[in-house]
């Protein structure tokens, strides 16, 4: 779940150094230090000498602590919208996530992703952005960077064409694209596309798995 939250620092117009864990002993030493405490997971984000786990609680902070809602002051009614559509988002992407680790690939493309997922998710943001330039209205919220994460990996498996039936959605990712902190990250070394096989050797090696 590190990618949402990239990209929400990014909408936040934040940069920041990675640390990728390579190696058992990096994880192990984390744990020791403290910091993942209490669910000992991955990622943490260590901000003001503060360190955040849990991506989704960090998300949520983040948001409030830079005004992510689209609106000064925003009411509770206005934060739970964009929360709702956030996690929305967030379950889109999170299909995606399952397919490097899944048993066949192939299969779990086509199948799960292809033929299930997308048509489940696309018509729905394709709808709400169809009303308002964003998911919630004239302004972007952290849910805008949040389904960023999701398309991104939707461009990188299945190509641009893919947004081709989707006008709203294919404007509204042109758009998000070109706002300053988002344009950086895509262009920079702390973006990544979808994780392939090594990348899943690197995660069991470091969570000491198999």
């Amino acid at each position: 779940m590190a990618n949402p939250l990239r990209f929400v620092l990014a909408f936040a117009k934040m940069k920041w150094k990675e640390f990728p864990l390579r190696e058992r002993q990096q994880m192990i030493d984390l744990i020791s230090s403290g910091k993942l405490t209490p669910f000992c997971q991955v990622p943490m984000l260590e901000l003001c000498g503060q360190c955040y786990t849990q991506s989704f609680a960090t998300i949520r902070y983040l948001a409030v602590a830079y005004n992510l809602y689209g609106i000064d002051f925003p009411e509770r009614e206005t934060r739970y919208h964009v929360d709702m559509l956030a996690e929305g988002a967030r379950d889109f992407y999170t299909k995606f996530v399952s397919l490097p680790f899944a048993s066949d690939p192939d299969i779990y493309k086509q199948s799960v992703l292809y033929e299930t997922t997308l048509p489940k998710y696309l018509p729905i943001f394709e709808s709400l952005l169809g009303q308002n330039s964003f998911l919630t209205g004239k302004h972007a919220t952290y849910a805008d960077a949040v389904l960023m994460a999701a398309v991104e990996f939707v461009i990188d498996l299945f190509g641009k064409d893919t947004l081709q039936e989707y006008r709203h959605l294919s404007e509204w990712y042109t758009t998000m694209s070109r706002h300053e902190g988002i344009s950086w990250f895509l262009s920079s070394s702390c973006h990544y596309q979808l994780p392939n096989e090594d990348y899943v050797k690197e995660v069991n090696k470091t969570l000491g798995r198999g």
